[in-house]
């Protein structure tokens, strides 16, 4: 049996402090904000008991849409805009924050140069999910709903945090080496490094909660739902380009990007890009860019002795060549996924008992919410097992000729 293990996904976080509504602040720190603007919406009633903390939602407010239209979901507000660098997303994205007050409630981030939501950030307490957690919850409070927590620190932004992984909620601490949750061995300082540890110090609270979407298959441009394989094509994808980072890495070569014409386009130090490449413009629209599940991810359309042809930008489908490297690895296509998780729309592609059309549909209904992952692939099949019972539930497509029938999710 395959041994699958489970996404996880990394914020650095700083605080927030935006205290005066009218102040326009100039400068920033690691627990500032830049507010560059106000803005009040002319309503004057926020309806408070409207927005719970739900999986891809807060309220009516839903990952994936546009910022307009998440906007239009709410009235009453002040608004104030900001840099989504303050809450650890690089790129240069803004993050609108929301104030009822001199109160901040939550913020939203877009997605890099696009409206599309991709991120929510509770901040207040007025706000909780379904089991009624919330900012300023303890760690005691949430080991009643997860007994088996275990905090993460980050040792890039110094904050720890905790990740419901069926949900996709980051619940973040700013804590600091004197107020640390958690016990770490940091004797591997490397920045950006991730460090777990049972919880010692229960009663720690909360900071914010992050809503966000799984980070899965770079997003593409203009799709209408949260299933993203309708606007993706495999086209002439042979496999996938993977930046190693847990083996030791070449701190003296760069991974260098091409021209057809021979000259640099892009180049970077493997080292480097460990910790920080997550802020580098010109592989943001990768397959996937995330330093815990392996550093980067490249869909390749071809390669020769010396070089992979890879996407440098899925949303354009710009694509550059990459000296082979001794940190980087290529995966043919049936191989990769059978490394990931997967997500699928079941009322488009629902379990077969055996991999055919014709087969018997098998329900799917209860493992909608549940980490899934191919163990074996028939042609444009995958047999699937539920990742924590190991339990086989049937056979899914992950192709149907040029369209991916499934996301494919990452593990560290």
């Amino acid at each position: 049996m395959k041994k699958t293990t489970i996404i996880l996904f990394i914020f650095a976080f700083f605080a927030i402090s935006c205290n005066q509504p009218t102040q326009r602040q100039s400068a920033t720190t690691n627990n500032e904000i830049v507010c560059t603007e106000d803005e009040k919406t002319t309503a004057t009633k926020f309806f408070f008991d409207d927005f719970k903390i739900e999986k891809g939602r807060f309220g009516t407010i839903k990952i994936g849409m546009t910022i307009q239209e998440a906007e239009q979901q709410f009235s009453g507000l002040t608004k104030r805009v900001s840099e989504a660098g303050s809450f650890g997303f690089g790129g240069g994205s803004p993050a609108y924050l929301y104030y009822w007050g001199d109160e901040s409630l939550f913020a939203l981030i877009p997605q890099l140069d696009t409206d599309i939501l991709f991120a929510i950030i509770v901040m207040s307490d007025r706000f909780s999910t379904a089991t009624g957690l919330r900012p300023n919850s303890t760690v005691e409070e949430l080991m009643r709903a997860y007994p088996d927590l275990k905090v993460r620190l980050n040792t890039y932004s110094g904050d720890e945090f905790f990740t419901d992984r069926n949900n996709h909620w980051e619940f973040v601490f700013m804590t600091n080496p004197d107020t640390r949750i958690g016990k770490y061995n940091t004797e591997l300082d490397i920045e950006g490094a991730v460090h777990t540890s049972a919880p010692k110090r229960l009663t720690a609270k909360v900071d914010w909660i992050a809503i966000r979407a799984v980070q899965t298959q770079a997003e593409v441009e203009n799709y209408d739902s949260h299933i993203l394989y309708r606007s993706s094509l495999i086209g002439n994808t042979i496999g996938f380009v993977r930046l190693d980072i847990s083996a030791e890495l070449d701190r003296e070569n760069n991974i260098e990007f091409l021209n057809d014409d021979g000259t640099l386009w892009h180049s970077f130090c493997a080292d480097v890009a460990r910790h920080n490449f997550l802020f580098d413009r010109e592989l943001n629209h990768t397959w996937l860019s995330s330093f815990e599940i392996g550093g980067l991810i490249m869909r390749c359309v071809a390669k020769s002795e010396k070089y992979y042809y890879v996407v440098v930008n899925e949303r354009t489908n710009l694509v550059k060549r990459v000296r082979k490297h001794n940190d980087l690895f290529f995966q043919p296509l049936e191989f990769h996924i059978l490394q990931t998780v997967v997500w699928t729309d079941f009322d488009i592609n629902p379990f077969r008992t055996y991999p055919n059309d014709d087969a018997q549909v098998a329900d799917s209904s209860r493992f909608k919410d549940k980490l899934l992952a191919p163990v074996e692939m028939e042609g444009e099949w995958i047999k699937i097992i539920e990742v924590f019972s190991e339990e086989v539930l049937g056979w899914i497509r992950w192709r149907k000729g040029d369209i991916w029938m499934v996301e494919l999710g990452y593990a560290i």
